[in-house]
């Protein structure tokens, strides 16, 4: 039997749940945990998924805890806020620079309409002046 296979029943036996039990939960068959043989990775996935206490890191090594610790609700409510006042941070920054690249943007535009005015104006006086040589 594997180490993994060791940690395995010693989380079944933690969980006071049944070999058959585990298995089913996990959709392998029973003699899973009797099979003297590598556990495949999804095996590992369907496992850490269905129990989702259960550490990846103590399953596959056996180091650290058998059980994940759990944040308390505080922390994560404490952890959602600094999320959310990232991201309106983030967003009010975001809006300033949408601000100043309108600004240029209009800018931009002005010196376009002056531009094509100045050269419609000597387009206009070019042809007028051409007019005036011919005759």
């Amino acid at each position: 039997m594997s180490k993994i296979q060791e940690r395995i029943k010693e989380y079944i036996d933690y969980k006071s749940i049944s070999i058959r039990e585990f298995c089913r939960n996990i959709n392998v068959s029973a003699s899973f945990l009797a099979r003297d043989a590598e556990i495949a990775s999804d095996k590992l996935l369907n496992i850490v998924n269905k129990y989702d206490d259960l550490s990846i890191e103590w399953l596959i090594t056996g180091n650290g805890k058998m059980i994940k610790e759990k944040l308390k609700e505080s922390d994560d409510i404490d952890i959602l806020s600094e999320v959310i006042s990232n991201q309106k941070q983030e967003i009010s920054d975001l809006k300033t620079q949408i601000r100043e690249k309108d600004k240029q943007l209009g800018e931009l535009i002005k010196t376009n309409l002056m531009l094509l005015e100045r050269e419609k104006s000597t387009q206009t006086h070019e042809k007028g002046s051409s007019g005036s040589l011919a005759g």
